[in-house]
C-alpha cells in the first residue's frame, strides 16, 4: 500500500520516507523481537519499493551502520539479510557518494573478529564453532551481495577480503585434515582394544 501511494500520490515520497523512519525507529527498541520484526518489515519495504528509496539511502545506511554495532543474535542476522536485499535491489547506487564507507568497514571488522574467534583455542568446541558459523555465513553472504553491487566501489576492501578468504580456506582445510587424522587414530585404537 505505501509503495503504491509513493508511486501514485504527489505527497507519496514523503509518506514513504515517514513510513521508513517509523520502521527504523522501531529498530531502536531494547526488545530483540521488536528489532527483528522491524528489520524484517524494512526488508519487505525495500524489496517492494526498490528504486523509490534511493533518495533515502544516505540516512538509511547511517542508521543501519549504527545498528550493526548495536544488534546481536537474530536481529543482527536479519540486518545482514537486509543489507544483502538492499544491495540486490538497488545495485551500484548503494556505493555512490562514498556511502559504502559508512557500513562496509563495520562488516569487515565483524568478519575479522569472527575469523579470529574461529581460530582461537577457546572456541574449538563444536558448540562454539556452530555459533560462529551461524553468524559467519549470513555475514559472508551479505558481504558477497554488497561486493557484487558495489563493483569498483568495493575495491578498497577487496584485498583484505581476498587475503581473509584464502586464510580461512587454508585454516579450514588444515582443520579437516587434522580431524580426519585424529579420527583415524581413534578408529585404529578402538580396533586394537577390541582384539
Amino acid at each position: 500500500w505505501i509503495v503504491y501511494m509513493a508511486e501514485s500520490q504527489p505527497n507519496g515520497p514523503q509518506m514513504l520516507k515517514s513510513h521508513i523512519e517509523v520502521i527504523l525507529t522501531s529498530c531502536n527498541s531494547p526488545n530483540t523481537k521488536v528489532q527483528n520484526a522491524a528489520m524484517t518489515s524494512f526488508s519487505n519495504v525495500v524489496e517492494i519499493a526498490g528504486p523509490l528509496i534511493q533518495p533515502l539511502l544516505p540516512s538509511i545506511y547511517q542508521f543501519l551502520a549504527s545498528a550493526l554495532t548495536l544488534f546481536g543474535g537474530k536481529p543482527l542476522i536479519t540486518l545482514y539479510d537486509t543489507l544483502g536485499i538492499l544491495a540486490d535491489s538497488l545495485g551500484p547506487s548503494i556505493g555512490e557518494n562514498g556511502m559504502a564507507n559508512t557500513w562496509v568497514p563495520i562488516l569487515m571488522e565483524k568478519w575479522r573478529v569472527l575469523h579470529e574467534q574461529s581460530k582461537a583455542k577457546e572456541y574449538e568446541s563444536e558448540d562454539a564453532q556452530a555459533i560462529i558459523r551461524q553468524q559467519l555465513l549470513p555475514l559472508l553472504e551479505c558481504i558477497a551481495c554488497s561486493a557484487v553491487a558495489l563493483g569498483l566501489n568495493f575495491q578498497p576492501f577487496a584485498l583484505v577480503s581476498l587475503d581473509r578468504s584464502i586464510e580461512s580456506i587454508d585454516f579450514n582445510m588444515l582443520r579437516v585434515v587434522t580431524l580426519r587424522h585424529t579420527d583415524g587414530d581413534r578408529v585404529e585404537n578402538d580396533e586394537e582394544m577390541d582384539s
